[in-house]
């Protein structure tokens, strides 16, 4: 695992899916170089943030998504305090402004634990952000993922454990967990909420399976069709 207890970047751009953590604090503007990417953003801060000639507010524990197509779009920052930006590269996501996330997830996850989505996968296979949530006295079964995982530590306490050392978590701390390396989270005294962004996945909606086509029973041969 990698962390970020200050503003710094974590790249992972030379992976199967290229993505990059980004911790900001105060004003940042994207660079060109982020043209054909998605910002999934996650911030415990107050702001704002100019997109498309566009102001809007970033309020405490609130997320967005935001699509960047060109070299000449940016998106500038105006924050005092701590914001991850997880930036999928070569993929375009939803546009989404602002989303406050809940407490605790709505999905049961492992050993007590739950989590939500956030940033939905627009087609199977896409990019996604998550709530995961850990309460009191949680001690994960290790495990680990296919590709790459990026996160922020948003309220509670907790550690993360690998193979080889252990870490103290407190909010605002960002980290990022490499394909396949085995991890866990455990709680004592305190719940745990972190905000995970997924550059892939095997979720989401198909050609024959969403919600538009779902529950729809077609009629032929009525109103003078054939």
């Amino acid at each position: 695992m990698k962390f970020l207890k200050s503003d710094g970047i974590i790249d992972y751009s030379d992976s199967v899916y290229p993505s990059e953590l980004v911790v900001i604090s105060e004003d940042y503007k994207t660079p060109s170089s982020w043209k054909r990417s998605t910002i999934f953003g996650y911030s415990i801060a107050k702001g704002s943030y100019t997109y498309c000639g566009q102001v809007f507010p970033i309020l405490e524990n609130s997320f967005f998504s935001l699509p960047i197509l060109t070299s000449i779009e940016s998106v500038h920052f105006q924050v005092k305090g701590k914001v991850s930006l997880f930036v999928r590269h070569g993929f375009i996501g939803q546009t989404l402004f602002l989303g406050l996330a809940e407490q605790v997830g709505r999905l049961a996850y492992v050993d007590g634990c739950s989590d939500s989505l956030l940033v939905f996968p627009p087609r199977l296979g896409d990019a996604s952000l998550n709530l995961l949530y850990l309460p009191e006295k949680t001690l994960q079964t290790a495990h680990s993922h296919p590709t790459i995982r990026l996160g922020m530590v948003i309220d509670g306490h907790g550690v993360a454990q690998t193979q080889d050392a252990e870490y103290p978590l407190s909010p605002g701390d960002a980290f990022s967990i490499a394909e396949h390396e085995i991890h866990r989270f455990k709680t004592t005294d305190s719940f745990l909420r972190v905000v995970a962004f997924h550059p892939d996945g095997d979720f989401g909606p198909t050609d024959n399976n969403h919600t538009m086509i779902n529950r729809s029973y077609f009629k032929r041969g009525l109103f003078g069709q054939e």
